[in-house]
């Protein structure tokens, strides 16, 4: 049965809230606040309430409100890649086989349990998975590529995207919450 969390947001304009659900959509002030955090999550309350323009606590409410209803799921930190060293960052554009439920789970599982894999994604198109790799060199992709897909009986085609440049990284997540400057 959904719950009200607290006046205005999730809760505002008759929304309701259950475990993992959200009801009806965001408000305003919840989105500006989603923007925020995006950028930068180490904020104090006061600070995001005034640039909200609420009061702390109602930010403070709002966002365990989020964290509740499973709208934020997690905080993270974003290490400077340039600590790590060079990295070689490929995209595996990958075909399975055969299209089956069977085939599907255990390519996925193959793809969780590899630390290289720093994003699967199932896709519509001419590919069936689009797989974001982060490795050391060149050769560490190769033995990678001929253990994981040259011999994988379940794999088809894969074909391989070297990335020259980045250009814009993403940041944690891919929410995009425009903050409006017009008044809520």
């Amino acid at each position: 049965m959904p719950s009200s969390r607290h006046a205005g947001g999730l809760t505002g304009h008759g929304a309701a809230v259950t475990r993992g659900a959200v009801m009806k959509s965001l408000d305003r002030i919840d989105e500006k606040l989603l923007a925020i955090l995006q950028s930068n999550n180490q904020l104090t309350c006061s600070e995001m309430a005034n640039r909200v323009a609420i009061s702390p606590s109602s930010c403070r409410r709002r966002i365990e409100a989020l964290r509740r209803a499973d709208v934020i799921i997690g905080d993270v930190s974003i290490v400077n890649p340039e600590v790590l060293g060079e990295r070689l960052i490929i995209i595996v554009l990958v075909t399975l086989e055969r299209d089956t439920p069977d085939g599907h789970a255990a390519f996925r599982r193959e793809m969780l349990d590899l630390p290289a894999v720093t994003d699967c994604q199932y896709v519509a198109g001419h590919c069936d998975y689009v797989v974001r790799l982060s490795l050391k060199s060149i050769e560490q992709y190769d033995a990678l590529s001929d253990r994981v897909f040259t011999a994988n009986p379940m794999v088809k085609r894969v074909d391989s995207l070297v990335v020259m440049k980045k250009i814009k990284t993403p940041p944690a997540t891919n929410a995009d919450f425009t903050v409006r400057s017009d008044p809520d």
